[in-house]
C-alpha cells in the first residue's frame, strides 16, 4: 500500500510538470514510477502520460509504441478508451487513415466505457472516412452525430457537410434539396456557402445555366453578410 501511495505521489508530480509544459521533468517522474513501482495500479496511466510527452516532443512513433503497449498489456484498464483516442489522433496526424479509423471505431463499438469521448471519436471518424473517400460511411456517422448531439453549436456545419457528401456520392438532386431546405432556416451567415454548394451540385449535374445563377448570387450575399469570402471561387466557377 505504501508503494502504491509513493507511486501516486510521483505520478502527480509528473502531471504537475506536464501541465507547466516542463516535459523533460515530467518524463523523469513518470519513468521513475515505472522503474521503481512496476506493479503499481497507476502504471497504465503513467505509460499513457509518458506517451503524451513523446507526442508533444514530436516523437510520434515512440508514442505509438507506448500506446500499443497499454492496449496489449492492460486491456482492462480505465485508460484504454483515452489511449485509443490518442493513438487514433497520432495516426491521423501522420495521415495513416486506416489505423486511425480503426481506433476511433473501437471507442464507438463500446460507447458505455467512455461516454465523454464518444463525441470526439465520432467527429474524428467522420473526418477520417472523408479522407478515405468512404463517403457513405461518413454520411452514416454524421447522421448519428446529429441525432446524438442536437445541442452542438457547430451542428450547422455538419448539416451543410451532408449536402456536400451527397454530391461526392453523385446524389445531386438530393444535395440540392437538402441544401435548399437549410436555406429555409433563415440563417443569413451561411447563405453564401449554401448557394455556392447548390451551384456546385447543379454544375456536377450538368445544369450549367442554373449553376451560373447560383454562383452569381454568392458575391451579392457575401457583400451583405460579410462572412467568409466565397466570392472568388464563385466567380471562377461561374466563368
Amino acid at each position: 500500500a505504501a508503494a502504491g501511495y509513493a507511486a501516486e505521489f510521483e505520478f502527480e508530480r509528473g502531471k504537475y510538470h506536464f501541465r507547466k509544459d516542463e516535459l523533460e521533468k515530467a518524463k523523469l517522474r513518470f519513468d521513475l514510477v515505472r522503474i521503481q513501482f512496476p506493479k503499481a495500479p497507476v502504471v497504465p496511466e503513467v505509460m499513457y502520460w509518458t506517451a503524451r510527452v513523446h507526442e508533444l516532443q514530436q516523437n510520434p512513433q515512440f508514442a505509438i509504441q507506448l500506446y500499443d503497449s497499454i492496449l496489449r498489456f492492460y486491456p482492462n484498464s480505465a485508460v484504454i478508451p483515452r489511449t485509443q483516442l490518442s493513438i487514433g489522433n497520432v495516426y491521423y496526424t501522420l495521415e495513416q487513415w486506416d489505423p486511425a479509423a480503426k481506433m476511433y471505431k473501437a471507442i464507438l463499438d463500446n460507447p458505455e466505457h467512455s461516454p465523454e469521448l464518444v463525441q470526439y471519436a465520432m467527429n474524428n471518424l467522420i473526418l477520417t472516412y472523408k479522407e478515405l473517400n468512404l463517403f457513405d460511411a461518413a454520411l452514416e456517422v454524421m447522421r448519428k452525430y446529429i441525432a446524438s448531439y442536437p445541442e452542438d453549436p457547430d451542428l450547422i456545419d455538419k448539416r451543410i457537410d451532408i449536402g456536400v457528401l451527397y454530391q461526392k456520392l453523385a446524389y445531386y438532386d438530393q444535395s440540392i434539396l437538402h441544401l435548399t431546405n437549410l436555406l429555409e432556416t433563415g440563417n443569413g451567415q451561411i447563405e453564401p456557402e449554401l448557394r455556392y454548394y447548390i451551384g456546385e451540385a447543379y454544375f456536377y449535374k450538368g445544369d450549367y445555366q442554373q449553376a451560373i445563377l447560383e454562383f452569381l448570387k454568392v458575391p451579392y450575399l457575401v457583400g451583405r453578410t460579410g462572412k467568409i469570402d466565397w466570392t472568388a471561387t464563385s466567380y471562377y466557377m461561374a466563368g
